[in-house]
């Protein structure tokens, strides 16, 4: 957070509060703006609001969705287990009020734009979660060659700055 974006969001993060939605926009269009996100990209978190889908539409066309399946109690715990300082129980319930009350309205957006939502099952270890994404994602997203022409190519230009 040493850059003048992360500043603005750090008042956020200490009170244990959602960074607004017009910063996280910000945030997301410069990173995704970058050579490296032609590559492909997973954001995680974001949208968070039917209004940020519909924002984060108009300018991207993500290849898919995904939906994780966990229960409260593991959410708790692996929010527990990362120790960061606003992980605290107040705000984790918070937190979860407001991904139940608009995850729906985010994913009704991304349905009606025609983007596929994959439901994984978030339960397991998180390694085999990663397993199943990474999986999901390489079937789901194969290139074609045309594209992963321009994925070596950019890649190799990236490497070399």
């Amino acid at each position: 957070m040493n850059t003048e974006m992360g500043q603005t969001i750090v008042p956020y993060v200490h009170m244990g509060e959602l960074v607004p939605a017009n910063i996280v926009h910000e945030i997301m269009q410069n990173v995704l703006s970058r050579p490296e996100a032609r590559l492909g990209y997973v954001m995680n978190g974001y949208p968070r609001t039917a209004e940020s889908a519909e924002t984060f539409l108009r300018t991207e066309q993500p290849s898919l969705a995904f939906v994780l399946h966990v229960g409260e109690p593991t959410v708790r715990l692996r929010l527990e287990l990362r120790a960061r300082f606003d992980d605290v129980p107040g705000v984790i319930d918070r937190r979860l009020r407001h991904y139940h009350e608009r995850m729906p309205g985010v994913l009704l957006r991304l349905k009606k734009a025609g983007i596929p939502i994959v439901q994984i099952d978030g339960e397991p270890r998180v390694a085999e979660v990663t397993d199943l994404l990474i999986h999901a994602i390489s079937r789901l997203s194969a290139p074609s060659r045309a594209r992963q022409k321009e994925q070596a190519d950019l890649t190799k230009r990236v490497q070399s700055i």
